[in-house]
């Protein structure tokens, strides 16, 4: 690579991206009520062919840095930690990471420069290229939340019952945000339920969202109480921590789309949950860095979940309220008449083994008693 920055074409499209139409010319991309660096990025990404992997502030604009999707996960195999996201960088970390790539560096040039009375602040750029990029983690909290026989139900209610659940999760995600909790709900649907994640990241972050399904769980069991059976969806639970790649959808005509996750994280999870019961809750086996370099287990993970869950107000819900929660991993009993903890081993479809453990949740409600989630050892899979 010699480092040259390649050309724009006519239509505003980088030349080495640009895709053509039936008609042979390239087609612009729609402009309509867009920023202009949503513009210059969206160009670029020329409808997910193409990842940015960076830019640098150049005098007038960006020099940025994008690469085919495919070539850049191929290197991402052979030499990983390529692709973390797109970030702000300086010009010899951008061409550093141009030759890896063997990519050519992108220059754009702004009506409005960076740092200009009109133009975007540099904390603007990274959030301005997120949805076109593909970012790595390494280590994050995922939960899977699957309705229980859901093909069975007539269309009426099944959209009854992801209703229910998706209104469960925004109204705890609002009240543990308002409580204090860090919590940046991402979820994507599977269908028949929702893969959850904290786009913050951090070991309170991803206990926080344990606590968010915990909630939401506690939700539909009540509501269970209230709506018509086939209504209130009944839900089998898993959550794990592992590494995943993230990516957006941004929709082309309408702007901003979802998050997508895929990864190690979310194939155990869907291992498990095939093996859940209804109502069931899974954890896997898992071990977590903390900020100090701590080895934190799935156990020691769930009482800290528990520890922040019960150091928050009491959490309402309709015309009950959480008062505490109690949780406890389930197994047999010793001779001694207390309980072992049950690792168990899934061997899935594939004949690769997978290993979690059974939960219990025990939800304190202020003037209506307990509230027993999950199943006991007996009746777990």
């Amino acid at each position: 690579m010699d480092g040259s920055i390649a050309p724009y074409d006519d239509a505003g499209r980088p030349a080495q991206f640009a895709a053509q139409n039936s008609t042979g010319r390239v087609a612009p991309p729609n402009t309509l009520h867009r920023s202009e660096l949503d513009r210059k990025f969206r160009a670029i990404w020329d409808f997910g062919r193409v990842a940015l992997i960076g830019c640098c502030v150049t005098d007038g604009g960006l020099t940025v840095l994008a690469a085919p999707v495919l070539s850049a996960l191929e290197t991402e195999t052979i030499k990983p930690h390529l692709i973390n996201g797109a970030s702000v960088m300086d010009a010899e970390t951008l061409a550093v990471l141009a030759r890896e790539l063997s990519a050519t560096p992108v220059r754009v040039d702004l009506d409005n420069p960076v740092g200009s009375p009109n133009g975007p602040a540099h904390y603007d750029l990274a959030t301005a290229m997120r949805p076109y990029c593909i970012s790595t983690t390494t280590q994050r909290g995922v939960g899977l939340l699957d309705i229980s026989g859901f093909s069975l139900f007539t269309p009426e209610e099944q959209a009854a019952q992801l209703s229910m659940l998706s209104y469960a999760l925004n109204s705890a995600h609002q009240k543990l945000s308002e409580s204090g909790l860090n919590i940046d709900l991402a979820a994507s649907t599977t269908g028949d339920g929702f893969y959850l994640w904290n786009r913050h990241e951090g070991l309170d972050e991803d206990a926080s969202l344990f606590c968010l399904m915990t909630v939401a769980l506690a939700h539909m069991a009540l509501q269970f109480r209230e709506v018509r059976p086939s209504f209130a969806p009944a839900v089998r639970a898993c959550f794990g921590i592992g590494s995943h790649y993230t990516y957006c959808r941004p929709d082309h005509a309408n702007g901003m789309g979802g998050d997508y996750i895929v990864g190690d994280v979310t194939i155990v999870l869907a291992r498990l949950i095939d093996h859940a019961k209804s109502r069931q809750i899974m954890i896997s086996d898992f071990s977590r860095v903390d900020g100090n370099g701590r080895e934190v287990g799935t156990e020691e993970f769930l009482e800290l979940a528990c520890q922040i869950f019960n150091d928050l107000q009491i959490i309402k819900i309709g015309d009950a309220a959480i008062s505490g929660v109690s949780r406890y991993l389930t197994g047999p009993m010793n001779d001694d008449g207390r309980y072992s903890i049950r690792k168990r081993e899934i061997t899935d479809k594939h004949g690769f083994k997978h290993y979690a453990y059974n939960a219990k949740l025990n939800i304190s409600l202020a003037h209506d008693g307990e509230l027993y989630l999950g199943r006991q050892e007996a009746y777990a899979a």
